[in-house]
């Protein structure tokens, strides 16, 4: 505190000292202002603005304005008076610029720095010299579009044109007839780098329907949150058009797991164009074998046998494979039936008889080769008029599902006759042999039994019905010579 105090004459003193040190800076200024001011004289012919010591920082850059370059600044200085270093535009705003150069004006939209009517050029570009082409002030010219533009900064990923060509890789940076300053509309403007969506576009017999207006409905061009530009990434860029099946999706108690993986949609779908209905990158089959092809394991354990052995090593196939297809059985993206089968079909081994319970196999299938006791017609499984499909499925209690005796994919015996019947570990073989009129089942379910189609019945032959009386066991043997193996003898 004592260091602080002084005496009032003290005080008096600290403020002449600062008055006149003020008052002889003042004048020290005016002095260097006055001396900025005055021409230089006594030049020599030939001397220029640019020479060391005056202005030789204005041509420093590789990229220089030509005048400058030529030493003729006064193409766009004027001297206001001649004993006075200070110098005047001859024209105001773009009109000095536009005595060389055309006018960048006369589009339908203007970027607004050439709105500005005192120097509109100037806002971009640097009169004398720049680091950069086009005498642009900044390392490059997005950089120089981002100082104004700055939610469309750099991100982790952006599109490859900005990279390599720059924002001017799809703008016009003073004026354009088309909207943003585009060179011009998309798609079109796309097309000029991605040529090989417009060669696809050309054969195209499906085409997804985003592209019919642009590619902007899935792709932003400037800030993209995932590969290839896309707004989104995987699924959720599909789901936000395809908002019914999203609710579908989301309430299906059996998914396929591919659908939840890294290629989500694009593993069996195209974005763009195909040849295909619903954009399918192939084949229906040829799609779900590049991962059914050997065998899998399920993500609940469970094994997928491959179907190409099957396919190759049996010489049945079941008439949706030998199509070359596999969605009239499976819904590929997943349902609510086990195996995303499209329609009914029993998941157990045994299961008590109902036609809609076999919707799936009845899709093709006559329901009468189940329903009905009787028939001549409805099945070749028959033992004179006796339909052993009904004997062996419609059951109240243990019915016998379609695969206890039938593979679903591919078989080597006709029919679709599996080798043997799955019953808890074990395998019971059916021993099936086909005869011209019939045929004989030698299985492990029950003892050898044979069926002759032709079986003239002594008993009263009863008409074709659907009863509900129910055999309790499978007809009578009946003897039977071997005969040659007819195509359609079941």
């Amino acid at each position: 505190m004592i260091l602080l105090r002084s005496s009032g004459k003290s005080d008096k003193t600290i403020i002449i000292a600062i008055a006149i040190a003020s008052a002889m800076l003042l004048m020290f200024g005016t002095y260097l202002w006055g001396q900025e001011r005055r021409a230089p004289k006594d030049l020599e012919e030939g001397f220029s603005c640019l020479a060391k010591g005056c202005h030789d920082t204005l041509s420093a850059g590789p990229t220089i304005h030509r005048p400058v370059a030529k030493k003729s600044c006064e193409v766009c200085h004027e001297q206001d008076e001649e004993t006075v270093h200070e110098f005047v535009y001859p024209d105001t705003g773009a009109e000095l610029c536009y005595g060389c150069h055309d006018s960048m004006t006369k589009k339908k939209f203007v970027h607004v720095p050439l709105k500005d009517t005192k120097r509109p050029c100037l806002s971009c570009h640097d009169p004398h010299s720049t680091q950069t082409k086009h005498l642009i002030k900044a390392k490059t010219v997005s950089l120089k579009c981002l100082q104004c533009h700055t939610d469309l900064a750099e991100g982790p990923r952006f599109h490859k044109s900005r990279a390599v060509k720059g924002c001017t890789g799809c703008h016009v940076p003073h004026a354009s007839d088309s909207p943003k300053f585009l060179k011009s509309q998309p798609p079109k403007l796309c097309y000029s780098c991605h040529e090989d969506i417009q060669e696809d576009l050309t054969d195209a017999q499906v085409v997804h329907g985003p592209l019919s207006v642009g590619c902007t409905p899935c792709h932003d061009v400037h800030r993209p949150l995932a590969g290839k530009g896309l707004k989104k990434s995987g699924a959720d860029l599909c789901m936000g058009c395809h908002a019914n099946f999203k609710n579908k999706f989301s309430s299906m108690s059996e998914r396929h797991s591919k659908l939840r993986d890294k290629k989500d949609c694009l593993r069996c779908h195209l974005p763009h164009v195909s040849s295909r209905k619903s954009l399918l990158a192939n084949t229906d089959q040829k799609l779900c074998l590049t991962c059914h092809k050997d065998n899998i394991q399920s993500p609940r354990g469970r094994l997928i046998k491959g179907l190409s052995a099957q396919m190759v090593k049996n010489a049945h196939l079941h008439g949706p494979l030998s199509s070359q297809k596999c969605t009239p059985c499976h819904e590929p993206h997943g349902n609510d039936q086990f195996n995303f089968v499209r329609k009914a079909y029993p998941s157990m081994f045994y299961s008590p008889y109902e036609t809609k319970s076999y919707a799936l196999c009845f899709s093709c299938h006559d329901s009468s080769l189940a329903d009905t006791s009787q028939t001549t017609s409805a099945t070749k499984f028959r033992d004179g008029s006796v339909n052993l499909h009904y004997v062996h499925v419609n059951k109240v209690k243990k019915g016998r599902t379609c695969r206890t005796c039938h593979s679903p994919h591919a078989s080597k015996n006709p029919h679709m006759l599996a080798d043997s019947v799955p019953f808890g570990k074990w395998k019971l073989p059916i021993g099936f042999r086909e005869e011209k009129d019939g045929g004989t089942c030698a299985s492990g379910c029950h003892l050898t039994k044979t069926y002759n189609r032709l079986k003239i019945e002594t008993d009263n032959i009863m008409p074709e019905s659907k009863t509900t009386t129910r055999p309790t066991e499978f007809p009578k043997t009946t003897t039977s010579p071997t005969r040659n193996v007819s195509s359609d003898a079941r």
